[in-house]
């Protein structure tokens, strides 16, 4: 148990994911006497190799399904197996991706015998491997059992730190970006209501008013942002092509015309796919001008929104997505990092093309 307790140590003082997985790798081995130990994460629907004992490299090593094997089972099971000679189970017919992660080339302990599979929660699995049948004990399985609560409470650690990281940033960006757009509204504001008092001409009212509600929709969209940016509630059935008009009906659309080309179903937090679709219109709108007409269709995996606009240049794309990015002086620049906040939250992903008639389209895939 002090040796439990030293690997242990190191664990919960690692500085990344990398040095987790890689002083568990190391650990198992010396805890159990065996010849290598691996560590596979999920990532998907696979594991990927993360971290192998000794100098043993991961390179070359492919991912496994969630389902392939001893990993999968103990993975999906959340229980510590014990095999003690896997002669007893290994097809004649050798398989090119085995418990461990498939080769290209021989390995250290190519032909182990014995294994133990230790699942790490969600996080994946640890293998342990000896070339003798038999190398591990019943007891083992507690022991084993004992490593991976270490290891997961650390990736819990590290995942909390990352989450506050995070938060942090996305409050800095908050008031940092609250700070440098409000001051020009409020500026124009102040100006414009000195100039009514020293001159008493109330022509300066209308530009008081304009200056009022783009900081009224500055903060709507920030607090959207610091609030909910990335929050998705309880996910339903939706039509896209209700979603679609629904949301058209939220939106100033003066003379744009809408067309919906598709009536599949899509698995979202309805309210939150609606602001999706108001913002892509307010922004089709505010770039593609009021006679603008915007489209929506579905893709195989997904939908899209595009506009007749004057696009966006290739160069900008990846930008847009950006909080505070804009090319409209009306604009807020939150609208589209909203958008993906949103998607992202759902588990999609969002990018920017050239529409049918040259104008923005925004495909939505993983749906």
């Amino acid at each position: 148990m002090t040796q439990l307790h030293e690997i242990a140590t190191d664990i919960t003082a690692a500085d990344s994911r990398a040095a987790i997985h890689q002083r568990a790798a190391d650990g198992a081995v010396e805890l159990f006497g065996a010849d290598v130990a691996r560590v596979a994460v999920v990532e998907g629907d696979q594991f990927v190799p993360a971290a192998s004992s000794g100098s043993e490299d991961i390179d070359d090593s492919e991912p496994m399904p969630l389902s392939f094997g001893y990993a999968g089972q103990s993975y999906q099971t959340d229980t510590v197996l014990r095999v003690d000679d896997l002669a007893d189970t290994r097809s004649a017919a050798r398989s090119p991706i085995r418990d461990g992660g498939g080769k290209s080339e021989p390995q250290s302990c190519e032909d182990p015998r014995a294994l133990l599979s230790i699942p790490l929660e969600g996080y994946g699995v640890l293998q342990v491997f000896a070339s003798e049948p038999g190398a591990f004990a019943e007891r083992d399985e507690d022991v084993a059992e004992m490593l991976a609560t270490h290891v997961v409470t650390a990736l819990d650690r590290m995942s909390a730190e990352a989450m506050i990281r995070r938060e942090r940033d996305r409050l800095e960006e908050f008031a940092s970006l609250l700070s440098h757009d409000l001051r020009n509204p409020l500026n124009v504001a102040q100006g414009r209501l000195e100039l009514i008092q020293m001159t008493g001409e109330i022509d300066h009212v209308d530009a008081i008013d304009r200056a009022l509600n783009r900081m009224e929709r500055l903060i709507e969209d920030m607090l959207t942002l610091a609030r909910e940016g990335d929050a998705v509630g309880e996910t339903e059935p939706v039509a896209l092509r209700a979603v679609a008009n629904q949301a058209w009906t939220n939106v100033t659309t003066k003379s744009a015309s809408l067309e919906v080309e598709s009536s599949v179903q899509i698995d979202a937090d309805r309210s939150r796919l609606i602001q999706v679709f108001e913002n892509l219109y307010r922004n089709a709108i505010e770039h593609g001008g009021d006679g603008v007409t915007i489209r929506v269709g579905s893709l195989d995996d997904g939908f899209y929104i595009e506009d007749t606009g004057p696009g966006i240049p290739e160069d900008e794309r990846d930008d847009v997505f950006e909080s505070g990015y804009t090319t409209n002086q009306d604009g807020t620049g939150f609208g589209l990092a909203i958008v993906k906040r949103i998607v992202e939250a759902h588990g999609w992903k969002i990018k920017v093309t050239e529409g049918t008639d040259g104008g923005a389209r925004f495909e939505v895939s993983g749906t």
